[in-house]
């Protein structure tokens, strides 16, 4: 009797251990599909409304042949395009470390945490703008948030800044708006907490500015003095989360705007 009641624990064991793996199995593969459908929705995007100029071969060619990391390229978005599909759509970042995607703003900080270009779920969610800055990037210090995903995509890539040697080397952004794009140089690479000094977006007077940047100043882990911002300059502060999901760990890197370039005709 003993050991027949123990041959049914053990069966009953294996089987609720061979459901648990089915359960886990199952989450996994959930959880794969919905990243890959993710970073298709941005892929298909930069395909349809994005080209890069290649100088020396005389030709076009898509984003998404270019898959290997360089320094931004010479990117042409089409705003008329990006803004009918959504009109949300507030430019498009460009930057080392394989980012490029669209930023969009809402009138909350939460609702592009979960929803891609489409408005519709996406486990990556989108490159947002915070909701209280301006939308034509005037605002003197610009919140931009992203996932640090753990494929390297969205703001993966803003990991790579933490290294003085990799930020120097790759300093420049770019934000495609209307009939050209913004320029911006990095000067710097802060670790901090959410809801701390660097995300200050009712920043208004040059003083309050100059104030702002030697505060980023102590804050930093890499500083670059050549592209230290004056308090005249408008500020772009890139945000992400360092860690496991949920933190409020943060890594930032920001940049000052230098001019912006338009397209050629």
């Amino acid at each position: 009797m003993k050991k027949r009641l123990i041959e049914e624990l053990k069966i009953t064991a294996g089987c609720l251990l061979l459901m648990a793996a089915c359960v886990f199995l199952g989450i996994f593969i959930k959880s794969a599909y919905d990243h890959m459908k993710g970073r298709e929705e941005y892929d298909t995007l930069r395909d349809s409304v994005s080209v890069t100029e290649d100088a020396d071969e005389g030709r076009t060619e898509t984003v998404a042949e270019k898959k290997e990391e360089t320094k931004p390229k010479n990117l042409v978005v089409n705003w008329d395009d990006l803004f009918a599909k959504n009109s949300d759509y507030v430019g498009w970042l460009e930057m080392a470390g394989n980012i490029s995607y669209p930023v969009v703003k809402s009138t909350n900080n939460s609702f592009y945490l979960s929803k891609g270009f489409s408005k519709e779920y996406n486990v990556n969610g989108s490159i947002f703008m915070h909701c209280d800055c301006q939308a034509d990037w005037s605002s003197r210090n610009t919140v931009l948030y992203g996932h640090n995903m753990f494929d390297g995509s969205m703001f993966g890539g803003i990991e790579k800044f933490r290294n003085g040697d990799y930020l120097r080397a790759n300093d420049t952004i770019y934000v495609h708006v209307k009939g050209g794009k913004r320029v911006y140089k990095v000067f710097d690479c802060i670790f901090t907490e959410d809801i701390t000094e660097p995300y200050n977006v009712s920043i208004l007077t040059d003083e309050e500015t100059g104030a702002f940047i030697q505060a980023m100043k102590r804050m930093s882990s890499v500083w670059v003095e050549e592209n230290m911002p004056s308090q005249e300059d408008n500020i772009l502060t890139l945000s992400t989360c360092v860690g496991r999901v949920g933190t409020t760990h943060r890594q930032i890197i920001q940049a000052k705007y230098v001019g912006t370039t338009p397209y050629k005709e």
